[in-house]
């Protein structure tokens, strides 16, 4: 199995021993490869692989240990907001949500594959208690965001957009 070549004994040995996951890609592969149909084969560890079948065998033109980059789908774009449009939309909403002051930015986070991004924050909130949050966005939008009192067990969703 040719994918396997790409990985240690012991990483090849769960591939080979694991059930996999076929699905149907939606971006073409690049070049001459364009007139094949591409698929992704996954493993639950994480590996994924970009294949296609040819008129005599099956082939591989990608593999990743991320599970299945979102570059070999056309229907997901990556983003294309910067840090200082997540830091502006996360800051906004803590103000206005829970009237958030002194609010500083801890981090801003985009993920490896460019699918979404994560900001992190402290702030004192309207009863000057220390608090901090945390807003998590996809490709087109925030999806949440949450804050968390130092003594409290678990966090509070101050806004979801599922």
């Amino acid at each position: 199995m040719v994918i396997k070549d790409n990985f240690s004994k012991t990483k090849s040995d769960q591939l080979y021993n694991t059930k996999c996951t076929v699905t149907k890609l939606t971006a073409p592969l690049p070049g001459k490869f364009s007139i094949y149909e591409p698929y992704a084969v996954s493993w639950s560890n994480g590996v994924a692989a970009r294949v296609f079948t040819t008129s005599k065998d099956l082939k591989v033109s990608g593999i990743s240990e991320k599970g299945i980059p979102f570059s070999w789908n056309t229907d997901h774009k990556p983003i294309a907001k910067t840090e200082t449009d997540f830091k502006k939309k996360c800051s906004d909403l803590f103000k206005r949500k829970v009237n958030a002051q002194k609010l500083t930015i801890v981090s801003v986070k985009k993920y490896d594959d460019l699918s979404g991004a994560n900001v992190e924050l402290k702030y004192v909130d309207a009863q000057k208690t220390p608090t901090k949050g945390s807003c998590l966005f996809d490709r087109t939008k925030m999806i949440m965001a949450t804050s968390k009192v130092a003594g409290d067990k678990y966090s509070k969703n101050i806004y979801s957009n599922y």
